[in-house]
């Protein structure tokens, strides 16, 4: 339980994580989905949900593009969609 706490609010405990990437057997994403199929990353999720920090597993189909979205309304980061990464793809192999 210590390790997950600095995982999540920081080696002080007052700096929390803006968001929180995992996978686990049964795609949980909150303190409400847990169940004994989470696993330890459970312990995380849990003190997540409980601090309101968005959590995206990747088990689930759509959290890639929930992260995404994330990402960008923080303006963070600006990651491809499908659509563009097969362009990309396609230039890249044209390139060489």
């Amino acid at each position: 339980m210590a390790r997950n706490s600095y995982q999540i609010l920081g080696p002080d405990l007052s700096d929390p994580v803006l968001f929180v990437l995992c996978w686990t057997p049964d795609g949980c994403e909150s303190a409400q989905e847990r169940q004994r199929g989470t696993g330890g990353t459970g312990q995380a999720i849990a003190m997540a949900s409980a601090c309101s920090i968005p959590v995206f597993n990747m088990q689930r189909p759509k959290a890639l593009d929930r992260l995404r979205e994330f990402l960008d309304q923080q303006g963070l980061l600006h990651l491809p969609n499908e659509p563009e990464v097969e362009r990309l793809s396609v230039e890249f192999a044209q390139s060489k």
